[in-house]
């Protein structure tokens, strides 16, 4: 199999650049008979790559350890899933993954369209071979999966795959992720080709549509599977660390979403055609973009990959990507532009257009702060670091104006808007969220901020009411605007409530899905203002004792070891009481996996040694508990203790996020087939919604709202805390315990977010969010404890880092020098974006006479009339 792969690579290259030179001939000279030959060229390419993929596969699943990939990443003891899994656990099967999935939804996408655009389709072969050829190239000559053992005796076994990568997570996160950078390559060619033929309509937008949803999809799932396993796997209380990788997904995330909104425009309208031509480019090269990052050593993480040879041949591609996209995009720009116009700023394309500026924003900052280090480093030979504190500090404000611009683009109205329509949308949204959010935010402050000990006038606190109010504001507006349609439906369709919905959703799939992903998308930013009230504590107990977390009594009842044939568990078990009433048994753990006997210097690796996580999990907050460190001699051991508000609303927004995205992507069907099982449904449904409507909510909210309710009894004092080794390998000195109180505590947690750990194994992350096993992080932590409890202000704790590490200690570059540009440039950007904004919406408007014109003959009277024309044919159509 090992030959066969290489001979499939081999001809998967000469077939791709075939393909490529033939379908840009075809389309050049309008021939269907080269355009026949492109595709087919295609469809050779696909296949040899498939083929190669499958060999790789075979090759794990055969455990053929002769060849180093497989190796490498997989051994005999791993469960088959796992093995599968290792396919993509390295440098090379990642990138023959990416490629086989750019291979696969591109020969799809060809073979659906093979019998439309004509003039489209040869020079989509051509652009979509050429990047084809360009992974396959660096598969075969730089980084190639069925290079082998030139030796006599292969081995008997291989290393494995890492333990924290044994995860079920991780079988479906590292795919997801590929899968969405890879399959934007469809719309990416599309754009290209239609650009190349001048066929600048509508079509292709059809023909990429639901490609570019799969590919959002695929980003989305990706980065909330990645945010669940780092909260199951890497103890450190929390799901996003601005960490570099993860910035290099969540990048064309943004721009993707841009582009989804902005192509309704398009759609609707026949507007933003330049901007569209634009967005596309700049997703799919910010795609590129983040292959190259991870790949190439310029930043460093515990996801990326070693420093290879792959980058500077990534570069390459993503430079040719780049150069090839503007020389096109300028070629067309003049066909581009449209006859159609914006009729007053204020209005449906208004807020899309502003909805864009912000996500393009959004993607920007986050660029930015990814990069900036690296680029000065580069510049002035001086490193510096950005962590969390910085992007919270610019990507706050933005989620809440773009949380806001999701309410006007649900409620303003196409073209333009009268005062009376904007009274008679916005009035029953605005009043029933003022009646939903007092109560509850005096309800939340008496149960649980209160107890919790949050101070609701802190600054982080205090933005986090507000996105709640937003995110509240969002919910009523979407199930309100869904209501309408489906009493209105029920009018036509004779069908009930349930039936009008389900026949609102069948007839408008793309409208109605879109607000259920908003619903998602507003449940995750849930989670993440929520988050902003945690409270945690760490805790170093013996058996018996107690720890406060809130008005939580967690009591460390025992400590268990369990061996097995791979790994030695080491298992606490705890009871988590509220109001002297027991609320659950925990049960965190560590697992490790090192082999001792193989340890030349007795020193485990720490990246075999795994944190099961144990959460209590519930709609209003988790309970999250990490067992860090363990002493067998002492029955001891230190734990990370964290209640994190609304976390399950992430996970949860997932859900409805994927469910919307599903029901935009559902084909449509001739409505008459469906009528009598649709009634037959709606029927079912309605006794079914009722019912879960009803005890859902009451089963979920009220067992936590009860105890909750229950008056706190006085809580155990928890015993005084004392250093526990990391292990009996760490050959350190014990530290005697700091005793700090609340304003020492509260400064030692601000310098934990504003100091960089020196781990590699963590970089790019702040001691806040370091891995609670890191040793060196755990060491600046004590450190830092020790230099609060001696008076030491927060100033003079971080010069104390910078005097001996430089800037790069820092989490928020110092404000002087260089470093003022990583605070100046996105200011800068975002007014240079505004101006860029002012200037599309003053050339997209009308002219002033003709809306004049239009006035003239048109009175307020009458506009308001034909809005609710437009509404009732919308709602009937």
């Amino acid at each position: 199999m090992t030959l066969i792969g290489i001979l499939a690579l081999l001809l998967a290259f000469g077939a791709g650049a075939f393909t490529t030179v033939v379908g840009a001939f075809a389309g050049a000279r309008r021939s269907a008979r080269f355009a026949e030959m492109s595709r087919l060229g295609l469809f050779v390419t696909v296949g040899a790559i498939l083929i190669a993929s499958a060999s790789l596969l075979y090759g794990f699943v055969s455990h053929d350890f002769s060849l180093r990939y497989v190796h490498g990443r997989s051994d005999l003891r791993m469960p088959i899933a796992y093995v599968m899994a290792a396919f993509w656990g390295g440098q090379e099967g990642s990138l023959l993954l990416w490629t086989s999935v750019a291979a696969t939804c591109g020969g799809v996408a060809a073979f659906a369209n093979r019998d439309r655009l004509p003039t489209v389709m040869p020079y989509f072969h051509a652009v979509l071979a050429g990047v084809l050829t360009a992974l396959v190239f660096v598969l075969v000559f730089v980084a190639n999966p069925f290079e082998r053992f030139f030796v006599l005796d292969t081995p008997i076994d291989g290393e494995g795959l890492n333990p924290l990568l044994q995860n079920p997570l991780m079988v479906i996160h590292p795919p997801c992720l590929l899968s969405g950078f890879a399959s934007f390559v469809v719309p990416y060619a599309f754009g290209m080709a239609a650009l190349l033929a001048r066929e600048t309509g509508t079509d292709w937008l059809r023909a990429s549509r639901r490609w570019t949803l799969l590919s959002w999809l695929l980003l989305s799932v990706g980065n909330i599977l990645g945010g669940m396993w780092a909260y199951q796997e890497l103890g450190w209380g929390g799901y996003w660390a601005w960490d570099a990788v993860e910035n290099a997904a969540l990048i064309p995330w943004f721009m993707a979403s841009a582009y989804l909104h902005s192509v309704i425009i398009q759609e609707q309208r026949g507007m933003f055609r330049k901007w569209n031509a634009v967005l596309v480019t700049l997703t799919f090269c910010l795609t590129l973009l983040g292959t190259w990052m991870t790949r190439s050593g310029l930043i460093q993480s515990v996801h990326t990959f070693a420093e290879s040879e792959v980058g500077p041949y990534f570069l390459g591609i993503l430079i040719a990507a780049v150069a090839f996209s503007v020389v096109v995009v300028a070629a067309r720009w003049r066909g581009l532009t449209s006859d159609h116009y914006i009729d007053s700023p204020v209005s449906r394309e208004g807020a899309f257009l502003l909805n864009n500026w912000m996500l393009v924003g959004l993607g920007f900052v986050v660029l930015w702060g990814t990069l900036f280090p690296k680029m000065k480093e580069l510049a002035t030979g001086s490193a510096v670091a950005i962590g969390p504190v910085w992007f919270n500090r610019f990507t706050t404000p933005l989620g809440l104006i773009l949380m806001a611009l999701m309410v006007a683009g649900t409620l303003l109205p196409w073209r333009r808007v009268t005062a009376r329509a904007l009274r008679r949308n916005f009035t029953a949204p605005t009043l029933a969220t003022l009646a939903i959010v007092v109560p509850s935010f005096a309800a939340y402050y008496t149960l649980r901020m209160g107890p919790l000990g949050v101070d609701p006038m802190r600054t982080s606190v205090a933005l986090a009411m507000i996105g709640v109010t937003l995110v509240v504001y969002n919910v009523v507006t979407i199930a309100i605007e869904i209501a309408r349609g489906a009493r209105a439906r029920a009018r036509v369709s004779q069908d009930g409530v349930v039936g009008g919905l389900l026949d609102l959703f069948a007839r408008h799939r793309r409208r109605y899905g879109g607000y259920i992903v908003h619903l998602g998308v507003v449940f995750i930013f849930l989670a993440f203002a929520g988050n902003a009230s945690k409270v945690d504590v760490d805790a170093t107990l013996r058996v018996g004792d107690t720890v406060t977390l809130g008005d939580y009594v967690v009591t460390f009842d025992a400590l268990r070891t369990v061996d097995d044939s791979d790994k030695r568990q080491m298992i606490a078990d705890m009871t988590l009481t509220r109001a002297g009433r027991s609320v659950d048994t925990l049960h965190p753990a560590r697992f490790d996996f090192n082999d001792y006997s193989m340890l030349a210097t007795g020193r485990p690796d720490p990246m075999k040694i795994t944190s099961e996580i144990y959460i209590r999990s519930t709609p209003l907050e988790d309970v999250y508990v990490a067992l860090l460190q363990t002493d067998d001699a002492q029955q001891a051991a230190a734990f990370k203790l964290v209640v994190l508000p609304f976390t399950w609303w992430f996970w949860f927004g997932g859900v409805v996020l994927v469910a919307g995205t599903l029901i935009c992507l559902w084909p449509e069907r001739d409505p008459l087939l469906q009528t009598y099982w649709r009634y037959r449904a709606a029927r079912a449904l309605e006794l079914v919604a009722i019912g879960a409507l009803t005890l859902v909510p009451l089963g979920v909210f009220a067992a936590p709202m009860r105890a909750w309710a229950e008056e706190p009894v006085a809580a155990a004092p928890a015993a005084p805390t004392e250093h526990v080794p990391g292990s009996e390998h760490d050959h350190e000195h014990d530290r005697a315990p700091v005793v700090l109180d609340d304003a020492q505590t509260a400064l030692v947690s601000e310098a934990f977010a504003r100091v960089m750990t020196t781990c590699t194994g963590c970089a790019g992350k702040s001691l806040a969010t370091a891995s609670p096993s890191c040793y060196p992080s755990n060491q600046d932590k004590q450190r830092i404890r020790e230099m609060a409890a001696s008076g030491m202000s927060l100033d003079q704790i971080l010069g104390v880092f910078v005097d001996e590490r430089g800037e790069a200690a820092l989490a928020v570059p110092p404000d002087s020098g260089v470093n003022r540009l990583s605070w100046v440039i996105p200011g800068l950007a975002f007014i240079a974006g505004a101006g860029v904004i002012a200037t599309f919406a003053r050339r997209w408007s009308r002219p002033r006479a003709v809306t004049e014109s239009a006035s003239s003959t048109t009175g307020d009277a009458d506009v308001a009339l034909l809005g609710e024309l437009e509404r009732e044919l919308a709602a009937r159509s």
